[in-house]
């Protein structure tokens, strides 16, 4: 189901925690970041999910988050943190690829 056809639901920040400061990508200093931690309902039922933020949230406040029908605990605020090893692995592939087209460059060159 696509996005647009999602419904839209009230959720509540929970917790708002700091994360311990990381390395970013290229080696720089990624600063500060908070866990959001968020419930919201749909159809009687209680949905969990969390995200990652350059600045806390104050617990109790509220925001609108769309979900989908067919399977709620879907959402648009949740980070997908389980999906990053395709972005890890798509820089792997792409820093072999520039490693490869150098190293090509440099046999055609002598």
């Amino acid at each position: 189901m696509s996005p647009k056809e999602w419904q839209q639901t009230e959720a509540t920040v929970q917790t708002s925690s700091q994360e311990h400061c990381r390395l970013a990508a290229g080696g720089g200093y990624a600063g500060k970041e908070y866990m959001v931690a968020f419930n919201y309902e749909v159809n009687g039922r209680r949905y969990l999910g969390e995200f990652e933020s350059p600045d806390p949230w104050e617990i109790g406040s509220k925001f609108c988050l769309q979900y989908d029908p067919d399977e709620p605990e879907r959402n648009t605020m949740c980070d997908r943190s389980q999906d990053r090893w395709v972005y890890i692995a798509m820089a792997i592939v792409a820093v072999l690829a520039i490693l490869a087209y150098l190293w090509i460059a440099s046999r055609h060159a002598r």
